[in-house]
């Protein structure tokens, strides 16, 4: 028997549950994406009278010429992925539904719909790896909103359908639908294509369509969480590019459907729009950016910070990715199938792109998933210092054994770098587990990705522990810049503890590992990537570029004399040069002693790292000895 009072809590629970759901409208008519009708003059008035957006504007124009005698997009796989062929498609049909609102060129908009016409007629778009139908969906959804007036009812029709068979019905199969559970891009990603369709389909499927933007309202927050409160992005630079375009591509459609964002960002936005900081300062003096995890070394221009700038009220966020739009003649775009943003967003500054003022920020640190802390010394000059230091842990989406690392640059070089990411596909064809995230994966065979590469220690030829963390002890101020790491756990099946220390003195970059062994006997390596040539001098390392020099040299502090400062026993250095030489594939042995490198990976699935050094040397230590190592880099 049901007791009266249990069923009155439970209708009470549901009322008070469905009342908290929050209210969804119905949209505005189309078009109802990111740029309403009568907004696009706002558009032409800012390319007309700002060169920088004119920019902007050609280059989405010539790519729309481009296209235009190439033929569709064809489901093409390569490895388990389409993703290729969703962003082809995205590009194109963004770039020339564009054309067709802001410039009324209807033979673009003709081509628009031969694009959204073959990717319809696709059998699917690839849900096994849901990426692929996330932008899949937003390319055909923007194209159907933006061209309702031209297409036939036909056209029409085949669209609604494609995206309720190929988009809307896998999504409801767990497990492909796995995204509504991640914390990181693929949540950003597959919500925000979803949505896109949903808005642009919502007079067809009204019930379906509302279903799905309330999914999104209730699991997008997951991956907002993902960004510390500071507002670093846990996956890197390139990430940050990926994941929050796609959160600000969904937040702008709600806005201009709906007129707000219905409370999506109510619970963890601070850290998101905080973000834009920690962008900002991951760019490096030279042009680079501090490449950890999955990213390029080179920066690209970041657009969607026009966002952050306008949510921020701080423009002096959006002007480094000017300066690389212009630098780079428009080249280097970071997410570019999502250009048209740029010229929509710019529409609403006021200031001239060319005239927005430089940063200030001098020093920027993080907690959360993957801690770093960023310096910069100004923003007026390549030649500009910049130190970077990170914590974190490598059970984490897109992480390398990195834990401890820093990058460095002074003078125009970069004296200490991160070689970045390799493509996924030339691992997975050579069927290489990248994302099998174990201690023993072959993740951490890849050079690129694994510890021998980094700028760390590693201990008896083992992985750091993958599933612990390096945590900051203490960051330094802009007068005093670094960083102090405990690495302790990551090193605990050979080390009882590790402390590091990288800090600026002077113009020296200083680097003090504080370890102690365990019961017995370790073998330490200390290692350093420099985007340099490096050759031996003395009992000194010569690292030089482009007519600067600098000399790395090491010393160890034992316990009988660390009283004794000046009395530091020298280390022995050798280098070793990567270079683009094939390697067999042979398993890499326990331990791999600097002077016994080959000149390439030691794979042959390893991309070569021309124009790069690797230079270190070995430590051997007694059962419970505790060491104070020391590198100083300098100009003498």
């Amino acid at each position: 028997m049901i007791h009266t009072g249990v069923l009155l809590s439970s209708v009470l629970f549901s009322v008070i549950c469905k009342a908290e759901e929050p209210f969804i409208p119905v949209p505005k008519d189309h078009p109802r994406l990111i740029l309403l009708s009568g907004k696009e003059q706002a558009v032409r008035d800012k390319i007309s009278s700002d060169p920088v957006v004119a920019g902007a504007d050609s280059t989405i124009l010539s790519f729309c010429h481009h296209v235009m005698p190439l033929p569709p997009v064809e489901r093409i796989k390569i490895g388990k992925r389409l993703l290729h062929v969703s962003r082809e498609a995205l590009k194109r049909i963004f770039y020339l539904s564009y054309a067709w609102r802001v410039h009324g060129d209807y033979i673009c908009a003709d081509r628009a719909i031969e694009e959204m016409m073959a990717v319809c007629r696709f059998s699917d778009w690839n849900p096994s790896h849901f990426l692929d139908v996330g932008e899949m969906t937003m390319a055909v959804a923007i194209g159907y909103d933006w061209l309702y007036p031209r297409m036939t009812s036909l056209q029409r029709d085949s669209v609604v359908a494609a995206i309720r068979n190929l988009a809307f019905s896998p999504s409801r199969n767990e497990k492909r639908a796995w995204f509504y559970k991640a914390v990181n891009n693929w949540n950003q990603v597959c919500n925000s294509g979803l949505v896109y369709g949903a808005l642009a389909l919502w007079e067809s499927c009204p019930e379906e369509a509302e279903n799905i933007v309330r999914k999104c309202l209730e699991t997008n927050p997951l991956s907002l969480a993902s960004y510390s409160p500071e507002g670093g992005y846990p996956e890197g630079y390139d990430y940050w590019g990926y994941g929050s375009s796609f959160q600000i591509m969904l937040l702008a459609a709600l806005d201009s459907s709906f007129g707000s964002d219905i409370d999506l960002m109510k619970k963890n936005s601070e850290g998101f729009y905080r973000s834009g900081e920690f962008l900002q300062m991951m760019r490096t003096p030279t042009g680079k950016c501090y490449s950890f995890y999955d990213s390029p070394r080179s920066a690209h221009s970041h657009y969607m910070q026009a966002y952050m700038a306008l949510c921020s009220g701080d423009l002096s966020l959006l002007q480094p990715e000017v300066e690389v739009l212009l630098s780079t003649k428009y080249r280097r775009i970071a997410e570019d199938r999502l250009f048209p943003m740029f010229p929509i967003l710019a529409a609403k500054i006021a200031v001239p792109m060319n005239a927005i003022p430089k940063p200030t920020a001098r020093q920027y640190v993080c907690g959360g998933t993957t801690p770093v802390y960023l310096y910069r010394s100004g923003w007026e000059s390549s030649e500009d210092t910049y130190l970077a230091v990170k914590g974190g842990i490598s059970l984490s989406s897109h992480a390398h054994a990195d834990q401890g690392s820093f990058y460095f640059e002074d003078d125009g070089v970069v004296w200490a770098t991160d070689l970045g990411s390799q493509n996924y596909e030339s691992l997975e064809s050579k069927k290489i587990g990248i994302w099998t995230m174990t201690q023993d994966s072959d993740r951490w065979n890849v050079f690129r990705i694994g510890p021998f590469s980094h700028n760390i220690l590693t201990v008896n030829g083992h992985k750091p522990k993958i599933n612990h963390a390096a945590t900051f002890a203490a960051t330094g101020t802009p007068d005093h810049p670094g960083a102090e790491l405990n690495l302790s756990a990551i090193y605990s099946e050979d080390l009882d503890s590790c402390y590091r220390k990288v800090y600026l003195r002077g113009n020296e970059l200083v680097v003090e590992d504080w370890i102690e062994a365990r019961d017995t006997a370790c073998r330490v390596r200390w290692a350093i990537c420099s985007e340099t040539d490096a050759g031996i001098e003395g009992k000194a390392v010569r690292l030089s570029k482009g007519g600067q020099t600098r000399y790395l040299r090491a010393t160890i502090l034992r316990p009988s004399m660390r009283r004794l400062w000046g009395r530091f026993t020298s280390c022995v250095w050798e280098t070793s040069y990567p270079e683009g030489l094939s390697a067999p594939d042979v398993p890499a042995p326990e331990e791999i002693p600097l002077w016994s490198w080959p000149h390439s990976p030691i794979h042959s699935w390893d991309y070569p790292n021309p124009g790069t050094s690797l230079s270190g040397f070995i430590l051997d230590l007694k059962p419970r000895e505790k060491v104070v190592l020391r590198v100083v880099l300098s100009t003498k």
